[in-house]
């Protein structure tokens, strides 16, 4: 409970202070991760079993102050595949976020030698629709395998008041012809590294998430303290 009212109180000065817009729908939970399985091959890619179905890796998003660190793991043998262009068939990795978010300041956190944010979305993950945004081979980087990129992927996406929860579906609006449409929260170009097998890996349909909880960093612990001391100061003043 301290906690999560220090949190609101850090929003309300880092408001104040530095000018930075908290979310209005309540305290972010500084630190909170959702953690989502890679769990379908595409059709035809030969990986996984018969139906494509297999384990490839995880995608896991951290709250952090107005940002969200993202980090996808692979499995063990997997690494990353190039086998599309800029604005092309396939994507190294993409994703997609809700209303006002999409053009959301996105960084790489490592490999940048290797990645970049693409621009200029939507991207188009065949087969798994449309997505608002993506991170891409430089185009230095040999086709295929042949970079032998295990991972991990991280980078971070920031906006005033961007949460965990403004990564979304990529599925279309539901029609009278077609109430349930289908999407997917993200999808990875990978490879088999024995087999040199490759597709396009997406979480399940309708995905939950593992719920954890990480330590804030250092310097989130030290906004807070100054939130803190700021109420106190506010509140003797008031004595």
């Amino acid at each position: 409970m301290f906690f999560k009212r220090g949190i609101t109180i850090l929003a309300f000065f880092a408001s104040a202070f530095f000018g930075v817009r908290p979310a209005m729908a309540g305290p972010i939970d500084i630190g909170k991760t959702y953690t989502y399985d890679l769990v379908q091959a595409a059709p035809g890619a030969m990986l996984g079993d018969i139906n494509g179905v297999g384990s490839y890796g995880t995608v896991t998003l951290t709250q952090a102050l107005n940002k969200v660190d993202v980090a996808v793991v692979l499995k063990a043998g997997y690494l990353f595949a190039n086998t599309g262009s800029d604005n092309g068939p396939h994507q190294a990795f993409v994703f997609n976020l809700g209303t006002g978010f999409t053009g959301a300041n996105v960084a790489m956190t490592s490999l940048s030698n290797v990645f970049d944010v693409a621009i200029n979305g939507p991207f188009n993950q065949t087969p798994w629709g449309n997505f608002t945004n993506a991170v891409d081979f430089k185009s230095t980087i040999k086709g295929g395998l042949s970079a032998k990129i295990a991972g991990p992927m991280t980078f971070s996406v920031s906006a005033a008041g961007i949460t965990l929860d403004n990564f979304v579906s990529n599925a279309p609006a539901a029609t009278r012809n077609n109430p349930h449409p289908i999407g997917y929260l993200f999808s990875a170009d990978v490879g088999n590294a024995s087999s040199g097998k490759t597709g396009n890996v997406v979480t399940a349909i309708d995905a939950v998430p593992h719920v954890g909880h990480v330590v804030p960093e250092p310097g989130t612990i030290a906004l807070l303290g100054l939130g803190l001391l700021g109420v106190g100061w506010a509140m003797r003043r008031r004595g």
